[in-house]
């Protein structure tokens, strides 16, 4: 399975269509976004543009999270919001995903995922935890670093980083 795992998009819709893009042309089978969405008028490009599973949490910029839910679930049925974290357990993998590297590194180290996903600082970042692969997938707006996001395969257990 492939996971496409994006953060920060923030107002950038460009970059984010253009991820999008790749994203579907990689097959990817399901999006993470770690956070900072920040408008449900811009995010709904996502579920607009992939079918597929799309698992969300909120970040600092996200003020209306009641909103996006109200909003997005009834309408994208392919989308679901987790506060302040989210589990998956996909392919024999745990996943964990969050927006704040406090709580990402806090998840690593339980030792209990395979991958833990957050967001926040902007930038691209891959370390091992132990088993754990801890990642940021960078940010897709873009403004202090290259726009980047990364792809989780969960048969090789790898990660690889796409820049925009």
């Amino acid at each position: 399975m492939i996971i496409a795992i994006v953060s920060d998009t923030h107002e950038n819709a460009k970059n984010t269509k253009k991820a999008l893009e790749i994203i579907n042309e990689k097959k990817a089978d399901m999006i993470i976004h770690c956070g900072d969405m920040c408008s449900p008028a811009m995010f709904k490009i996502i579920p607009e543009a992939f079918k597929g599973p799309i698992h969300c949490t909120f970040g600092n910029n996200d003020a209306e999270e009641f909103l996006f839910v109200k909003i997005m679930e009834p309408k994208y049925e392919n989308v679901e919001f987790h506060k302040p974290a989210g589990e998956l357990g996909l392919d024999g993998k745990k996943i964990a995903f969050t927006h704040y590297p406090i709580f990402g590194e806090g998840l690593a180290y339980t030792g209990k995922y395979d991958l833990v996903a957050f967001g926040h600082t902007h930038k691209k970042h891959e370390e091992k935890v132990g088993d754990t692969i801890l990642i940021n997938p960078g940010a897709l707006f873009g403004l202090d670093s290259p726009a980047s996001f990364a792809f989780y395969n969960t048969d090789t257990n790898q990660v690889t980083f796409e820049t925009l």
